[in-house]
Order: structure tokens, then sequence, then C-alpha cells
């Protein structure tokens, strides 16, 4: 009796000091963190595409939102992006609420699938329109470009229109453009769905080498799950519009928490 007196006591001091620890955990992520989405909730009439979406996001992190079609990914990208409004929760970049913050206002580089380059410009213009519409003078913007396609190496299609450039040298120029104004958050929609396999597989590479040199908290939306696994620090599975599971790429793969996760994971081995 004496022992289990002794260890009940005890017993309890450590569930109170865990819960501290998971209590300060929590915060020290709070006060880190670039993005967090609280309770959100995307309504569509009686459709919920996102459900009580819950996700804090540090800075500089490489974050991948994964899902099958229907599952919501893209819907909290834009919920993100400024593009939808939530039904429900709230979004907060830097511990500041921009739900009620056009997509304009918000200081964040976004790239598409479909590049979304500006077809009448040429890749030096492209390059240059965000900077103008920043008050950048015509001096700095041209350096910037400069430095800016060398790094993406095609400093030599300055004066190329989109049309004339292949799909990965578009993809190359959206995200130089999304880089250059220096905005601490990139957002990526599906950014390697429209090239083929031996192309994915080089610009996987190429944004790997982005982040880790400008070390932009990045948010990528994909359904491929390689690509997730290649390019993420931790990686959100979405079904159905809910969070099935959040962890690192090689925690997902080893310790998936449904047979949902694991089936999904698996079509990438």
């Amino acid at each position: 009796m004496a022992v289990a007196s002794e260890s009940s006591p005890n017993l309890a001091r450590q569930r109170t000091v865990a819960r501290l620890a998971e209590r300060i955990t929590s915060e020290e992520e709070r006060i880190s963190a670039q993005i967090e989405f609280r309770g959100v909730t995307k309504r569509y009439g009686a459709i919920a595409a996102v459900k009580d979406f819950s996700l804090t996001v540090r800075r500089g992190e490489f974050l991948t939102i994964l899902g099958p079609s229907g599952s919501g990914k893209t819907t909290a990208l834009m919920l993100l992006a400024g593009f939808i409004s939530p039904s429900e929760g709230d979004i907060f970049i830097v511990g500041n609420s921009v739900s009620a913050v056009p997509s304009y206002r918000r200081d964040q580089g976004i790239v598409f699938q479909n590049y979304a380059l500006f077809p009448h410009l040429t890749v030096r213009r492209n390059l240059e329109f965000p900077l103008e519409m920043r008050g950048v003078k015509a001096p700095e913007r041209s350096k910037r470009v400069d430095r800016m396609l060398e790094r993406v190496h095609l400093k030599d299609y300055r004066e190329r229109m989109p049309s004339q450039l292949s799909g990965g040298q578009q993809q190359r120029v959206a995200l130089a453009r999304a880089l250059i104004a220096d905005p601490p958050i990139l957002l990526l929609d599906e950014p390697l769905g429209a090239l083929d396999r031996n192309l994915r597989e080089q610009m996987q590479g190429e944004i790997k080498s982005l982040h880790k040199e400008f070390g932009k908290t990045t948010i990528c939306v994909t359904h491929d799950q390689e690509e997730a696994l290649t390019l993420s620090d931790r990686i959100v599975v979405m079904r159905d519009g809910r969070i099935e599971q959040i962890d690192t790429p090689e925690a997902l793969y080893d310790r998936p928490v449904s047979r949902f996760v694991a089936n999904f994971l698996g079509e990438a081995n």
C-alpha cells in the first residue's frame, strides 16, 4: 500500500509536468509561427470544403498540404492567399489576423500550376512588374531582375516572350517573379503538375535549392506523394476537408495514423 500511495502523487506530478510541457511547446510554436489557421471552416452552401482546420507553420518551414482531389487542400491555400474568406475561424500571419485583408495586401509570392505569366510581356518585364507595383526605382529593378534571372539560369532569355519558353523555363520565371520582391511567404499551387516526369524531378531540385537559399516560409499544395516526400519539412495529409495527419515525411511514411494515410502514401513507393 505504501508503494501505491507514493506512486500516485508521483504519477500525478508526472502528468502535471507533461501537460505543462505540452502547453509550453504549444506556446513556443505559436510565438515562432509565421502562419496560423485557427478552427477555419469554408462552406459553399451546405458543403464544407474545409472543416475545423487548425495548423501552425513555423518561420522558414517548407510545409506541403497533400491529398487527393476534393480533399480541401487547394481551398486551404486559397484561404491563406486571400482569394476566398473563411466561413468560420481565423487566419493569422505573424500574430495578426488577415481574414479580412485582401489578397493584394498580403505580402506573399504565389506560383500557380499554369504559371500565370503575362503573355504580352517579356521575361524581364514579367519580373519587373511586382517591383514596379512596390515603387522600386528603375535602376534597382534592373539589378534585381539580372540577379534573379542569373540565379534561375535564364539570363540569356530576358527579352523572350513566355510563348518562346519551355514549360520548365516558364516555371522558373514564375518562381523568380514570386521571389523577386522578397516576400516572407511563398505559396505553391501544384507547381510541377504541368511538367513531365523528368522536368518535375529537375524542378524539385531547383525548388529545394531556392528554399535553402532564400529561406522563405513555403506552403505547397500537391496531390503528388513523391513530390511532397521529397520537398517537405512537414506534410499535412488531408481527407474530406479535414486534417488526417501532420508529420515529417519519415514519420508519415513509417508511422501512418490511419489506413487512409498508409494507402495514400504507399502509392509513392
